[in-house]
């Protein structure tokens, strides 16, 4: 069993393309991989793209995460989204 972090970031964009594209761009960069305190490999990756969402504030920078979850899944789900 693994545990799944989902995390939703904020993109600007002038058209729902471009705010695609950037998205999966920060989403490659945030990927990382290192060993646990119990020396097990943790690894971030893109698994999924999910959608774009518009919000009017412009308060916001690009990268800002405003929603995360861990939940429980089999590694078969994880390869299924890859």
């Amino acid at each position: 069993m693994h545990t799944f972090e989902e995390v939703y970031f904020l993109v600007s964009g002038l058209t729902p393309i471009q705010a695609h594209q950037k998205a999966k761009k920060l989403a490659k960069q945030k990927e990382h991989s290192y060993k646990n305190m119990y020396g097990e490999s943790v690894s971030w990756r893109l698994a999924k793209f999910v959608g774009i969402q518009e919000t009017t504030d412009q308060k916001f920078r690009d990268g800002s995460e405003v929603h995360f979850r861990f939940f429980k899944g089999l590694k078969s789900r994880a390869s299924k989204w890859g």
